[in-house]
């Protein structure tokens, strides 16, 4: 058996975070960052993502708030998921590798 992280290490979803985060800041909250800003904070948990950029942005933003923005951002990762990931290069052909070793 092998146990294989998927996000950063099988396939890039860089792009469908920053899209999602895009779309909480500018549809939901009312705000502007660049992609690059946004990117600075990836890597975080989720809600403390959305509870830093609220307080940066002077925006009141209790427990409730802070929930209510990451639903809407994990409604639309689910609504834009597929088309928007991609496979790094190689990773269909090492998965064929340790398919076939068994």
């Amino acid at each position: 058996y092998y146990l294989i992280d998927l996000d950063g290490t099988l396939i890039d979803s860089s792009g469908l975070i920053v899209a999602c985060f895009q779309h909480v800041l500018k549809n939901v909250i009312g705000i502007n960052m660049t992609d690059a800003e946004v990117k600075k904070t990836i890597g975080k948990p989720l809600r403390q993502q959305y509870k830093e950029i609220g307080e940066q942005h002077q925006i009141p933003c209790d427990e409730s708030v802070v929930e209510s923005w990451a639903q809407a951002h994990f409604e639309h990762q689910i609504n834009h998921w597929e088309g928007n990931v991609v496979l790094y290069p190689g990773v269909k052909e090492a998965l064929e590798v340790l398919k076939n070793k068994g």
